[in-house]
């Protein structure tokens, strides 16, 4: 049986697949190698080849010796297990350099490059039909700025090229709607285009023409000036002559309507997805408001370049959505997790992988649930916040919740909208948001398990795996360090808890200290008393993410969760607890599920938990910052803790 080819898209973050499965491709230098051998698949790419597109002119020292390296790791990470567990990779050693072998048609800017050249045979052709449905095709496939986060000359010069044609494709599309009569369409795709490539003369063409056929002569002309203002002011030349003859046209009325176009009268009961602020957006350079205007409206983060593991994770969201004939109710997912694990992080990624299926909006909302610097947002704001991005303007908006809640639901009824609630607080800031509508998705992220929220699915995260920590950490440092001194690393990893904001704050440091050894850093980590200290850089921090967490929490539990900050280990029972706080088994118990649900503690088994070794840093450093009274956690009580404590096994 034939192994399955592998599939790359470099359309966006750089990724490759194996059936469904996607493969780790590594840090961004190793990434930036495979990009050289997959820009030349089955053919020979030498080493020096590789070098001077991944370093350009000027290459480290040992940038041979990476690229041997780099290869290695890539040749497993491509390698397919074969009959009597032999495993053959994509990627072989040939002569001098290497080669990669596959199918270039699997690959997304190969697939690309092919169906925008099928458009454009098909528009020689006339056959408009085919044209749009290919060029659709070929921009369907891009889900971001090509190779994001990726470096070096080749990758910058391929993502050159690869703009242009995007570019090139998305005129094509503007075009060909005009040549249909789609007049209102191609104005909704067009004004975001002319505010993004100003000095673009014939998007700003092609707008003219739109604007014309929608009836909206004047505002054609406006464009028209904006654009001689631009050219003047920016570049010291007049408009083209494309662009002036046309201008002349329309200050004639000379200008024939097309073939295909349904009358001026239906194209003005159309007039509403012209973009009714078609001047003001020009002129300000911003695209038009509202997801009700004819073009889906993109609010999502970017995503991140270093994303590491969460595979299982990511498949699991994934494969939770169903298509769109099969959908019977909203579908609300819940991913919930400590602070720093990379509940964000995850919710975006998966966000951008489903945003095609979703194609009318893809909307954020942080709420602040669980920031030290801001309140959390309430369900008003929101609401107007919401109604705001699907252009309904502020005099229109109810002064009530509930108003709200139900012209928003209206509002997306018959919308296709992802929905990301980021850092939600609890259920009762989130219930009012959520769509009625069976065609909407909700990502939620919360530091607290939302257990009397109607969810979908919930996902509660953990932190990485000790092998994506170190993957992680590789890929954040990026240089020759992590080669040279793996168990340094792994160390560093463990004392970070495997947590990815500690991970990246860690390595972060590192990549800023280049003569910095690893175990410089891992030294410096050893000490729990001085840990969280070295894991804070600017406004990023393991402690400033705790104490959010902590201030949120009722005065109960905070003096539970700081008492328990004295005790000697990481682990402990409920009677444990009850004695430091001197507070009676069942209270104790209540509390301590009360931190498990704001991922504060860790349950073992029922009746005992377990600190973060982070968190639990944390809950000491709060004793000695508050100078506590140790008569709180009174001799008594301590004595008893100890004794407690060595029933259950547990050394100090």
């Amino acid at each position: 049986m034939a192994q399955p080819q592998i599939r790359y898209g470099v359309l966006g973050s750089f990724t490759a697949w194996r059936d469904d499965r996607e493969i780790e491709l590594g840090p961004a230098k190793q990434q930036a190698v495979l990009v050289a051998l997959l820009l030349a698949m089955n053919h020979l790419v030498t080493v020096n080849t590789i070098v001077d597109a991944v370093w350009g002119q000027h290459p480290p020292g040992d940038a041979r010796n990476g690229v041997q390296t780099y290869v290695s790791r890539l040749r497993r990470a491509l390698a397919q297990r074969k009959v009597c567990n032999v495993s053959e990779s994509a990627l072989v050693w040939a002569e001098t350099g290497y080669v990669l072998r596959g199918d270039p048609s699997l690959s997304d800017f190969v697939a690309f490059d092919q169906r925008i050249a099928t458009a454009e045979r098909c528009l020689r052709d006339d056959d408009l039909t085919a044209a749009a449905a290919h060029t659709d095709a070929a921009l369907a496939l891009w889900r971001g700025e090509p190779f994001s986060g990726l470096a070096g000359p080749l990758v910058e010069n391929e993502r050159r090229r690869l703009q242009e044609k995007y570019l090139t494709a998305l005129e094509h599309r503007a075009e060909i709607k005009l040549a249909r009569g789609r007049h209102a369409d191609a104005v909704a795709d067009l004004v975001p285009l002319v505010a993004s490539y100003p000095l673009q003369e014939r998007l700003r063409t092609l707008l003219m023409l739109g604007l014309y056929h929608c009836g909206r002569q004047a505002e054609a002309l406006m464009v028209f000036q904006d654009a001689q203002r631009r050219l003047v002011d920016e570049v010291g030349i007049e408009p083209g002559r494309e662009l002036r003859e046309l201008h002349q046209r329309i200050l004639r009325d000379e200008i024939d309507p097309p073939a295909d176009a349904t009358s001026r009268t239906a194209t003005r009961r159309d007039e509403s997805d012209c973009g009714g602020a078609v001047s003001t957006a020009v002129e300000a350079g911003q695209p038009g408001e509202g997801i009700l205007s004819g073009r889906s409206r993109n609010q999502l983060p970017g995503d991140i370049a270093d994303f590491t593991g969460r595979s299982a994770e990511l498949r699991s969201l994934l494969a939770d959505v169903p298509p769109r004939e099969a959908r019977r109710t909203v579908l609300v997912q819940a991913i919930d997790g400590m602070a720093g694990v990379g509940k964000t992080t995850l919710a975006i990624r998966a966000a951008h992988r489903l945003s095609s299926r979703y194609p009318d909006a893809q909307l954020y909302l942080d709420l602040h649930g669980h920031a030290a610097e801001s309140a959390p947002v309430e369900p008003m704001v929101a609401l107007d916040r919401l109604l705001r991005a699907t252009g309904v303007p502020s005099e229109s908006i109810p002064p009530d919740v509930d108003a709200r809640a139900a012209l928003w639901r209206t509002r997306i009824a018959s919308r296709s909208v992802l929905l990301v609630l980021d850092n939600v607080a609890d259920a009762d800031q989130v219930r009012p948001l959520l769509p009625g509508t069976p065609d909407c998705l909700v990502l939620i992220t919360s530091r607290r398990r939302l257990v009397d929220l109607e969810v979908s699915k919930t996902l509660s995260l953990d932190v990485l795996s000790r092998e994506d920590a170190a993957a992680l950490f590789a890929t954040i440092v990026d240089d020759h360090r992590v080669l040279t001194e793996p168990d340094a690393m792994e160390e560093t990893v463990r004392l970070c808890g495997c947590l990815p904001l500690a991970i990246r704050i860690a390595a972060g440091r590192l990549r800023a200290r280049p003569v910095w050894p690893i175990e410089r850093l891992a030294e410096r980590l050893r000490r729990p008393g001085r840990r969280l200290a070295h894991l804070s850089a600017g406004s990023r921090s393991v402690s400033a993410a705790l104490t959010a967490g902590f201030q949120n929490l009722p005065g109960d539990q905070r003096r539970v969760f700081r008492l328990l900050g004295l005790h000697p280990t990481r682990d402990f029972d409920v009677h444990t607890a009850a004695a430091l706080a001197d507070i009676e088994v069942d209270a104790a118990e209540q509390i301590l599920e009360a931190l498990v649900d704001i991922h504060l503690l860790e349950q073992v088994v029922p009746e005992h938990y377990r600190f973060h070794n982070l968190v639990k840093d944390y809950a000491a450093t709060l004793n000695h910052l508050a100078d506590l009274d140790r008569t709180e956690a009174s001799p008594r009580a301590s004595d008893r803790a100890q004794r407690v404590a060595r029933c259950n096994g547990i050394r100090p």
